[in-house]
């Protein structure tokens, strides 16, 4: 037993730490958000694959004016998002080197995936008078997401030199 105790104290446990965290479950948070959004962009072309248990709304949000911007579902505006978001954590997980202009990347565009899931979803309550789930869902992931690349971007103002 000693020895596994002297063996922890110089060898901590593996598996990600502080940033390291952060940086791995934004890039799960990022995944999950591919799945939701791969699930509505396919549902906006098929709406009987879309299921919606909670509230109801789902297909009025879904068919309404206000799923589809410049011409695209945004659902696949959304799906796009995620992707370019679950890239960048992984690349920053992969290059620790670019971690600055890659957190700041993140930031920035979960800050705007956040603000217009704000929007949809104001329009959702207010507008549609319907409130799709899996919309709802999407909308807390991003934020979720921003959360994280928030406190990455404070941590390296603070300390750019952190691993």
């Amino acid at each position: 037993m000693a020895v596994d105790d002297a063996r922890r104290e110089v060898d901590p446990s593996p598996g990600p730490s502080g940033p390291r965290r952060l940086e791995v479950l934004s890039l799960l948070l990022a995944l999950a958000g591919v799945a939701l959004a791969s699930y509505l962009t396919w549902a906006h072309f098929d709406p009987a694959l879309l299921v919606c248990s909670v509230v109801g709304g789902c297909h009025t949000v879904q068919s309404s004016n206000f799923a589809v911007a410049a011409g695209v579902p945004v659902a696949l505006w959304g799906l796009a998002m995620y992707l370019l978001l679950a890239l960048l954590a992984a690349t920053r997980l992969a290059r620790p080197r670019w971690r600055w202009p890659l957190t700041y990347a993140a930031l920035l565009l979960s800050l705007g995936g956040a603000l217009y899931s704000g929007y949809l979803t104001a329009l959702e309550l207010v507008v549609i008078r319907a409130l799709c789930q899996w919309c709802v869902a999407s909308a807390a992931t991003v934020t979720a997401i921003f959360v994280c690349e928030a406190v990455l971007t404070a941590r390296l103002v603070i300390d750019p030199l952190e691993p």
